[in-house]
């Protein structure tokens, strides 16, 4: 049997990486998605040597020629069977602080990066029947204090999700988000020893009393990708180890 094909985007590190490395596990093959000059290639030699069919694409999501070069390796799969819009990054300043380029690039990454690619990969998706899979964030539940611009966009990306969901539905394409807590990713160890980010503050914060694993988010993301999601679109699972429910 073929193996269903999968796109991940911000697959070179961090949750990006969890969530490539659990669908090779799960039988799909690979286009892998991060910038130029990313440390991509080690981990698409290991999930090959695991016996992963694996694309790599050096594209900066942002940008339309990056989109196109996406669109053109999920061409050649012929179907989409899921699209993980996993692309992102991080900004914490105070909202007077916010250069208007930077608020720009963080929806253009965040936001104008998931319409674009699955725009262009709409006709692959409604072939297969396939699933849409946006990493969103707690930040788009709770009021945090210096990720205005982060927060906005996350909030950006369920309201695609929703919205995108009752569009695609009739296509038999399912749209779901994830909406992870702190994990630990390179990006949240850099936010740490900047002082951009109490690891004792989160922890005192998270009921469950831990930080999150990449592979812990990569599980619900596979889970949403599968046919035992099948009658789950348009919501946003928190994996937050209780975070949004603490009202203390």
């Amino acid at each position: 049997m073929p193996r269903p094909w999968a796109l991940v985007t911000g697959a070179a590190a961090g949750i990006g990486a969890a969530c490539a490395a659990e669908l090779a596990a799960r039988g799909y093959a690979l286009v892998v998605a991060d910038l130029p000059g990313e440390p991509a290639d080690q981990l698409t030699a290991q999930w090959r040597a695991a016996d992963a069919e694996v694309v790599p694409v050096a594209a900066d999501v942002r940008t339309d020629e990056g989109v196109d070069a996406l669109g053109a390796a999920v061409d050649r799969a012929g179907e989409l069977a899921a699209l993980v819009n996993n692309a992102g990054t991080g900004l914490t300043k105070p909202v007077e602080e916010i250069a208007p380029r930077e608020w720009d690039d963080l929806f253009g990454v965040h936001v104008r990066a998931h319409f674009r690619l699955v725009a262009r990969c709409s006709a692959a998706l409604h072939a297969a029947g396939g699933a849409v899979v946006n990493v969103s964030s707690v930040a788009a539940h709770v009021g945090l204090p210096g990720r205005t611009a982060y927060g906005a966009t996350k909030a950006a990306v369920e309201g695609f999700t929703r919205s995108l969901a009752g569009e695609w539905a009739p296509h038999g394409v399912r749209v779901n988000a994830v909406a992870p807590g702190t994990i630990r990713t390179p990006l949240v160890e850099r936010n740490f020893e900047r002082g951009l980010l109490d690891p004792d503050m989160v922890l005192a914060r998270t009921p469950m009393g831990r930080f999150g694993t990449t592979a812990e988010v990569a599980k619900v993301v596979a889970f949403l990708a599968s046919a035992d999601a099948s009658y789950v679109t348009g919501q946003t699972i928190c994996v937050d180890g209780g975070w949004t429910t603490w009202g203390g």
